[in-house]
């Protein structure tokens, strides 16, 4: 007589193999959303920096203080807010607000994009901004944009951020 469905052993081998290829795909999978984010990241910032030069050509300048947002770390202005770059937002520069994919930051560090103007300062002559990303999931990209230049006598800024870009007012 044939046999209708499956013994005990066979279910539970049959499960046992599925639950080892799910264990092993786990973590790829993780390590693919992580890269994922912090593209996501890189690519807000180099928009946001786009719109910063925008701003600069229609304004002359780079969006003060009070254009970029709540205050999050001393002087820092980040994604954690909820008016993070609202000038740019009201310009229509940018479409939305931006925010880090896990913005989990405190504007001081963690998960969020950081912006900070300045006006002369050591070795840099005109106002310039500081953008970036303070940590990435995957950790600091070699690259990190735009650093040539970002280094002013006193103060280093790759040190700082694990991505970043910046740029000048007079330049």
């Amino acid at each position: 007589m044939p046999r209708k469905g499956f013994t005990l052993i066979e279910t539970v081998v049959v499960v046992s193999i599925i639950g080892i290829l799910a264990a092993m795909l786990v973590p790829t999978i993780s390590g693919m959303t992580a890269k994922a984010r912090d593209g996501r990241r890189k690519s807000d910032i180099q928009h946001i920096a786009l719109a910063l030069e925008l701003w600069r050509e229609q304004n002359g300048r780079y969006p003060t203080p009070g254009e970029a947002g709540t205050d999050s770390c001393g002087g820092w202005r980040a994604s954690d807010t909820s008016d993070f770059m609202q000038a740019l937002v009201a310009s229509g520069l940018l479409k939305a607000y931006p925010a880090d994919p896990m913005n989990t930051g405190d504007g001081c560090g963690g998960y969020c994009y950081s912006y900070y103007r300045y006006g002369p300062y050591c070795s840099v002559p005109a106002y310039f901004y500081v953008l970036g990303a303070r940590v990435l999931e995957g950790g600091a990209d070699p690259r990190r944009a735009n650093v040539a230049g970002a280094n002013p006598a006193c103060r280093n800024w790759a040190d700082e951020f694990q991505y970043l870009t910046w740029g000048r007012e007079d330049q």
